[in-house]
């Protein structure tokens, strides 16, 4: 396994020194490469694994990052610090040539350029088992949409990149984020065909108990996730019902749901081997001393709209917020922070989560409502508020309506997905009453909101790069 992700991280760590903007990419170098990783089965695995590998290196804490970014954008996180970078991003002046978010965008497209290079490959090669090459298509297919997903609703219409060609790449215009959408579409309904519902161990052949690669129910997740976002409610409902109804996964208790053995989720990502932390999320946003004054590193609270949003007796406000007290002022200052991961030291029994059943059920829940089906999609509901110890909505309003039963269903997301790659702020974007919601968060933090910010800026050095390339409307 070892020898596996250092071939693969080798691999890409050539690629990505020539994509840090995916719009320069060295052709002739990445066409050696590749041409040489698809030669037998072995070599093509250490490609796929160096792309898992990847999104969790040290360096690359995406998935703290993506949590980190849209909760200080949001209504999760609050930052007194003194980072400019860090209030820049928390009071909405992000600068074009610097923004911490610059990053996900070079990432995200990054990961983009690595899936591409892999499903050429296989698809020209001939050496590749079929049984393997189906999995490796079916994996790189995945993650081209997954990374597309994010970098759409993140940064709005962006280009649209499905080759390695760095002659059409480095003049590539925005696409609609319709036909964006339709691609990822595409992407993950082929995926689909080619992927089992076992996941699979290192070699890509053998089943495995745990769940760190992408199956069809992976795709599934996504496929509802996107069919939500563009109100297909119908193809959302079936894609839930697909994943509840497969006997793989089950809720569990609020304090295993984030264990390497839980049973709730649906793709998890291990940290490489090696790593000094358990996990990103535990070790960054856990507070243990007086936060720092210039660092994002433990020095982020949950703000008291998130705190309130919780019952008292809600397992998730208990199990899932943590707190820090600093006797060091007078009157003490307490801090709460995300505590869904705990762990900060090896051996990992945490593994980050990308997708998870109570996500599943909450979706369900949203598609029936829409579909008038209520009575249906408050069982739903009651799957994840029956779990964290709350009144049940078929109890106290049995006869709830449309309207009141998807604000019930979006503050049950509030409080079930915080601080998880982002869903409250991609949530807060598709509202009907976005602007509203964001002008009252925006002038707790004493800023006036303005509806161009919804989009983040895309980084200056691809716009001066890319001609055809059109900045997002409210920044320079």
């Amino acid at each position: 396994m070892k020898i596996i992700i250092y071939t693969a991280l080798i691999f890409f760590v050539l690629q990505g020194t020539s994509c840090e903007s995916f719009v320069e990419v060295d052709a002739p170098k990445e066409r050696l490469i590749t041409k040489t990783v698809f030669n037998n089965n072995e070599t093509a695995i250490s490609a796929m694994t160096g792309l898992y590998a990847n999104m969790m290196q040290i360096g690359f804490p995406l998935s703290y990052n993506i949590s980190l970014y849209t909760g200080l954008y949001s209504d999760e996180l609050e930052y007194k610090q003194n980072s400019v970078p860090v209030q820049s991003l928390y009071k909405y002046s992000l600068n074009e040539k610097d923004a911490l978010t610059n990053t996900l965008w070079s990432n995200g497209y990054n990961f983009i350029y690595q899936s591409n290079s892999i499903i050429e490959g296989l698809k020209r090669s001939t050496e590749i088992t079929a049984s393997l090459k189906s999995q490796l298509l079916g994996e790189a297919l995945f993650f081209r949409a997954f990374w597309h997903f994010y970098l759409c609703n993140l940064y709005g219409d962006i280009p649209l990149v499905t080759s390695t060609n760095y002659q059409e790449n480095s003049k590539l215009p925005r696409t609609s984020a319709q036909k964006v959408f339709d691609q990822i579409e595409l992407d993950l309904l082929s995926a689909k065909t080619l992927l089992s519902p076992k996941y699979v161990s290192a070699n890509s052949v053998d089943e495995s108990a745990d769940r760190i690669r992408v199956n069809v129910f992976t795709c599934a997740a996504l496929l509802s996730r996107l069919y939500l976002f563009q109100e297909k409610w119908q193809k959302a409902e079936t894609e839930c019902t697909d994943i509840i109804n497969s006997g793989l996964y089950s809720l569990e208790k609020v304090g295993n749901v984030f264990k390497r053995k839980s049973s709730e989720p649906i793709l998890q990502l291990e940290l490489p081997q090696g790593a000094i932390n358990n996990s990103f999320e535990a070790n960054y946003f856990t507070i243990k001393a007086k936060p720092s004054l210039t660092s994002t590193f433990r020095s982020t609270s949950i703000t008291g709209t998130l705190l309130e949003a919780f019952e008292a007796t809600d397992l998730r406000r208990i199990n899932w917020i943590g707190t820090y007290t600093d006797a060091s002022l007078i009157p003490n200052v307490k801090y709460f922070f995300p505590s869904k991961y705990k762990s900060t030291a090896s051996p990992a029994d945490e593994y980050t989560v990308l997708f998870r059943l109570a996500e599943t059920y909450l979706i369900r829940a949203e598609a029936r409502t829409q579909l008038n089906n209520l009575s249906d999609a408050i069982k739903d509901l009651d799957q994840t508020r029956k779990r964290a110890n709350i009144n049940l909505i078929g109890d106290i309003s049995p006869n709830i309506g449309q309207n009141a039963l998807l604000d019930s269903i979006f503050r049950e997301r509030q409080r079930e997905l915080f601080c998880e790659w982002g869903i409250r702020w991609l949530d807060i974007r598709r509202s009907i009453s976005s602007d509203d919601l964001m002008k009252t968060i925006a002038a707790r933090k004493g800023i006036v909101w303005s509806p161009n910010w919804s989009a983040w800026p895309i980084p200056l050095n691809d716009i001066l790069n890319n001609r055809n390339l059109i900045q997002n409307e409210g920044y320079n």
